[in-house]
Parts: structure tokens; sequence; C-alpha cells
């Protein structure tokens, strides 16, 4: 989102990482998990780390300034109590490093009690009395649960506490209806009243029993009645906060680059200790007792009395819910494949297919809206974002290290082109590592680029002033750049990798052009999909040029070409221009633009660009080259307009890159104009670029032009 300058407002707080301690273990051989059970709570022996301070350790007997995001972003809501950390559990005698913080996802209906074993409030003054020994208690800081997001985007860990998806469907309906009516709208207010009154009172909702046999079979109960049966098990209709808030719900909450930690509530003990030996660093500690009441993890009690029909109905209706179950069981990183199998085969028990399968009847909700109203984004006293997106950490720089804010007359914005090397240029620039990269070296760039180049441009976020002295692209040949983002996003390569690793919205936009498509290679898709002899499906061929020209979304890398980039800065923006090809060189020739030491030299690495200069031919024949390169004709024509209009770029340098395009694409290298008209990405613009509510996108002319002009809508 573009933004507008304004006063920040300041806020000081006191960052747990700034005390220095020192810490020291108390180890034992073995790590021992024994239990004894009574009627009323569990007793297991637990390896726990302990702390020995030092004499600089600093104490703290009441309470802490822990920033809270929640109140950030919503400025005129107070986070609620049980969000927050009870005094007692805020006896810090050892700094929390960055890379150990953890953000509590707290989903309902699965192990109520676990926050207040980790030292959040809760009812239960026993239970907050008798908070969880070791690391985990003081390294979870903050709480994300239903509508409630205060945890830091770069928190080191996320952890998930789960259960059974059909147990807490069962336990989140008996949650969420109130027990006294009455008190509840008092309490609550009329439109929550309104909400559960709709589900519990003018349906026969008491339990999920009733639910199913009376909301989803087919039965003479009222259609509205189904209706909201079918939407409350989908989470697509808000009744009630535990059903509303789910799996997916969560699982898509969190920052795309979190990692993540999970405690099986059937499986406690087991995974309470693999999270503390992650946190430990795979080290032992001191064998320490933990009281877990039974009811915190016991699943026994959860007897269904559905008969097989009936419980096949609500597999079936929660099956989207129930593949977001497995995604997070895949994604943790303290479960090993042995105890992901061991949750599907109890999950098998209840529901095979959905247990097994990936797919679903009913396609898995979209619920961006939900998301952006009940989870939020950003921090709204700093960013003013079109859609409530969050900056992510890889946006950012460290302010160690690099000016946060340059002087407004020399700011400037890096335009990252996917697929051009922009990954290494943005640490050489000061920007942080996307994470699954290696991480950025320490060493400071020389120069005024790392310093003025404090925004960023990169897919969907646009993170710049409007008013920026420039705009610094990184480009590259369109030919090479477009093969090399073909397979970089290629899901065809490894589909069962993908879909693990991908969203499920990510990986079914990408299937539908290279796994629904026989185009598992450039060479195919430029025969079977572009070509005047091509033998795909109409459906297919019309994908192929949707995906070479830009139009429709299959393909990240390939939907943000030049022309989206360039079209999304300002109208007659300047601009400076690295080329993928001469990095070093034009590194030069911009810090000299921008009044750098024209004698100082800068080498800048390349890493992560598919070098295709030489082993192109053997990937594609000459006449698939000519295909895509005659569909790149618009494409080629922006790339020499970015080269044309950069301020650091003399007419031999940007010969010299028109004359290296000639070896691949000889007469797009030179035409002034292309058989396709110039596609309108207006719509496109507007949704991933983005643009305030009183701007108005000046309608497309059909010409390349340096950014595109709006104009201010009258109230």
């Amino acid at each position: 989102m573009a933004m507008k300058r304004s006063k920040a407002s300041a806020c000081v707080v006191l960052s747990l990482s700034c005390l220095l301690v020192s810490s020291s273990w108390h180890a034992v051989s073995t790590v021992i998990f024994s239990s004894s059970q009574t009627n009323t709570s569990v007793v297991h022996h637990v390896a726990i780390p302990t702390f020995k301070a030092s004499t600089n350790a600093v104490n703290f007997s009441a309470t802490i300034a822990i920033a809270h995001p929640y109140e950030e972003h919503w400025p005129s809501y107070t986070l609620p109590e049980w969000a927050t950390k009870v005094e007692s559990s805020i006896e810090y005698t050892s700094s929390i490093s960055k890379e150990k913080q953890v953000c509590l996802v707290a989903i309902g209906g699965t192990s109520d009690s676990i926050s207040c074993k980790l030292g959040f409030r809760c009812n239960d003054n026993d239970l907050e009395a008798s908070i969880l020994p070791g690391f985990l208690p003081k390294y979870t800081t903050h709480m994300f649960k239903n509508n409630v997001y205060d945890c830091e985007d770069d928190s080191a860990y996320f952890l998930f506490v789960v259960i059974h998806p059909l147990v807490r469907i069962k336990r989140a309906i008996q949650n969420d209806k109130p027990i006294d009516w009455d008190a509840f709208k008092l309490r609550e207010g009329e439109k929550n009243y309104k909400r559960r009154k709709n589900f519990y009172l003018d349906c026969p909702f008491d339990t999920l029993e009733s639910l199913v046999s009376q909301g989803l079979s087919q039965d003479d109960s009222a259609e509205k009645c189904k209706q909201r049966a079918e939407s409350a098990l989908m989470g697509t209709e808000h009744f009630g906060n535990d059903v509303y808030f789910g799996y997916q719900y969560h699982a898509e909450g969190m920052p795309g680059i979190g990692r993540v930690m999970t405690i099986r509530a059937e499986h406690f003990e087991e995974d309470l200790r693999s999270v503390e030996l992650e946190l430990a660093g795979k080290r032992q500690g001191t064998q320490l007792s933990v009281r877990i009441q039974n009811n915190a993890h016991k699943v026994n009690a959860d007897v269904f009395s559905l008969s097989e029909e009936l419980q096949s109905l609500i597999c079936n209706m929660l099956c989207n819910e129930i593949q977001s179950y497995k995604q997070i069981l895949n994604k943790s990183i303290n479960l090993s494949g042995d105890q992901v199998a061991q949750s599907v085969e109890e999950l098998i028990a209840s529901c095979p297919t959905e247990a097994t399968s990936t797919k679903c009847n009913k396609p898995r909700p979209d619920i961006t809206n939900k998301l952006k109203k009940g989870r939020g984004y950003g921090k709204r006293t700093s960013t003013d974002s079109r859609r409530g997106w969050q900056v992510l950490d890889f946006m950012k720089k460290d302010p160690t290290k690099y000016l946060q804010k340059a002087p407004k007359e020399s700011e400037i914005c890096l335009v990252h082109i996917g697929k051009s090397g922009g990954t290494s240029l943005a640490c050489s620039l000061g920007f942080n590592s996307p994470g699954y990269t290696d991480p950025c070296p320490d060493e400071v760039t020389p120069g005024l680029l790392p310093q003025y180049t404090t925004r960023r441009f990169h897919l969907s976020q646009y993170d710049c002033f409007d008013d920026s002295a420039f705009y610094l692209f990184l480009i590259r040949n369109p030919y090479d750049r477009l093969i090399s983002a073909f397979n970089y996003d290629n899901v065809s390569r490894s589909p069962k990798n993908f879909e693990r690793v991908l969203s499920s919205q990510e990986f079914a936009k990408r299937k539908k052009l290279f796994l629904d498509c026989p185009f598992t290679t450039i060479e195919k898709m430029a025969q079977l999909g572009l070509s005047k002899a091509a033998t795909a499906t109409d459906v297919c061929k019309q994908r192929a040029h949707e995906a070479i020209y830009g139009t429709e979304n299959y393909s990240a890398q390939l939907f943000c070409n030049l022309q989206f980039y360039l079209e999304s800065i300002p109208k007659d923006a300047k601009i400076l221009a690295l080329r993928t090809e001469h990095l070093s060189n034009d590194w030069h020739s911009a810090e000299v633009t921008i009044g750098g030491d024209l004698n100082q030299t800068t080498n800048i690495a390349q890493k992560n660009v598919n070098d295709y200069s030489e082993k192109k031919e053997k990937l594609i024949s000459d006449n698939s080259r000519n295909i895509i390169c005659e569909k790149l004709c618009n494409e080629i024509l922006v790339y020499r307009t970015i080269l044309q209009h950069a301020a650091n770029l003399n007419h031999e340098q940007v010969q010299a890159s028109i004359d290296e395009l000639k070896e691949s694409c000889p007469v797009e290298a030179v035409t002034t104009s292309c058989s396709e008209p110039l596609p309108d990405i207006s719509d496109k613009l507007k949704v991933y670029r983005g643009y305030y509510k009183n701007e108005v996108l000046d309608s497309a002319t059909g010409e390349i032009s340096i950014g595109r002009s709006v104009h201010v809508k009258t109230p």
C-alpha cells in the first residue's frame, strides 16, 4: 500500500532481549516421563532446564512492560485479561532472546487450561497458582486466540495446541452455549446474544449430536437451520467464537514464514517434552514434577453417540478443517513423522476418508474477510494498508545498521522483481532474509544505496512512499526471467512436497497451470498451449496465454511481471536500474547518480539466479523460443522502456542489454510494436498493488508509460 507521510507516534518499550543475564544448567543423565493417575490429576516427571541467575540478573516482582500488538493495531480496544500474563509468571531471571520467543495459538475446544499453565490469566485460581516449570511459560509471552491476535509476527515459534477435530468441534459447541442467557446478554451485548440465539434457541442445536442429526441429515428440519449448521461447521458464519475460529482460521492467521510447534492434547506429556527440548537446544535439564489436570488433555471422555451414517456426515462437513489440522501437524518442527502418522491413525478411526484424502467434496472456504476483521494485520498507527495486510519481516531493515528514514529528497524504494536475483541484492541493501534462504551477512555494505533504500516493493507488498526520490528496479532479460519464474513455481516438479509446504490456496492456483494442464516444462507449454498447432484443451491454451501475459494468477512470479511493477509506481517517477547481468557496474553508476563516491567500487554477490545463458538452448527448441518471444513482446517493450528511462544508465549500457536480448529474441528486441495489444491491468493493480479509498486509478491508455496516474475522488 502506498503510504502517505505522517508524524508517527513513538512508544518506548522495555525489551526483554536487552537484559544481560547468564544462565547455567543442572543436567541429568536421562529424560524420564512417568505417570500415576488419580481421579483429579496426573503427575508427570519432565526433564526441564532451570536457570541460575548471575548477580546481574534483573527480577520483576510485579509487572513488566510487554508491548501488545493487539492494542497497537486496534487502538480503541483493550486486550482481554485472559490474554495477559499473571504477575507471578513474569519473574524473568534471564533475558529472552528473540530466537526463543513463543506465541501461543490457543484454539477453542482443544485444551482450555494450557494457557493458564503457561502463565496467562484464567478463572481458576488454583490453575494460575500451578504454572508449569521450564522454559515454555517463560518464553510464551503472547497469545493468539479467536479474534485476539496479540503476537509479534517475527516470533520465533507459534505453539499450536490441537486435538482430534471432532472432539474440538464437540467441545466448542458446548463452550459457546450460554449457561445463563440473561447474564450472557447483559455481559456480551445484543449482537452476540442474537448470534448465539440464532444457533442454540432458534435451531435445535444443543449438542454436536443434535446438530448432526437435525441439521445435516435429510429430515424435516427447517432449511435455515440446516444452512446454519453447515455454515457453522465450515466456519463461514459467526454464531459462537470457539466454533467459528477453528484450525483453518488460526493456521492461516499466523505469518507464512513462522515456525510451528504443536502440543497434541492426546499426547500432552510426549509433546511437552519435545517442545521443551526444542527450546532448550536439545539439551537436558533438571528433573521436575509437572501436574496436569486430567481434563486438560484426556480425550476418552468425548465418546460419540452417533451412528455410522451420522458420523460420516460430520466428517464430510469437517473435511477442510481436518486438512488444516493435518497441515498443522505436518509443519510442526517438534513432531516426528511417526508422531504425525500416529495422530492420523487416530483420526482414521472416526473419519477414515477425510484422514487419508487431501481433497474434499466442498471447496475450502475463502476466509480473507474473516482474517481481516478478526485477526487484523499491520499497525494502524504506521501503515494504512489497503487490505490490512501485514508488512512481512523480510521487507524490513535492521535499524541498528541502516537508516529507517532517509531524507525525503534522497529516499529510494527497491522494486524487487522476482527471479532477478533480488534476494541477495536485498541483503546487500540491508533488508532481512525471507527465512527460506541463508541469513543475510552481518557486514554492512558501504555506500549511499543501502542507507537511502528504506522501502521495498515485492509481489503484492507495496511498502513505498509515493513521493520517493527514486524507484530502484532490479531487472533481468525478460526471456531468461520467464524461464526461471516458470521453473520456480512449477509444482509438477514435486507435487507432494509443494502441497505440503504451500498454502492450500497457493497450491490450487499453481495446480491449474502445472498439473491440470500438460505444462510440466516450458517447452511443453510453448508447443501444447501457445503455438498455433497447440493440442491442449481450450481451457489450458487460455491459461498458457494468461500466464505469459500476466493477466491471471497461476504463478506469483509470472503474474507479477515487469508491466505490473512499472505501472504500480507513481506517474513519471524517477527510475534507477540494476541489471542482473551487470549488477556491480550498475550499482556503481546508481551510487554516483545519487551523490556517492565516484572512486568507490563495490562487488555485489549474486545468488539464487538460475543461469540459463548457457543451458537455455538445451531446455527449449528454437521453434518454442520464437513462440515465447512473440508472446513476450509487450513485456520486452516494457523492459526496454525501463532501461531507457533509468537515470544511471547511459546509451551504451542500454544498447548492450538490447544486444544481449537479441540472442534470444532478435525480432522483439528491436521492434516498436506487437501483434497483441498491451494488457489492461487496472483491476490487477487495484487488487494487488492497492490504493487508498479516496483514490481512483485513471483508465489505461494502451501505451507503455512510467507509472499510472490516480486522482482523488470528490466526496
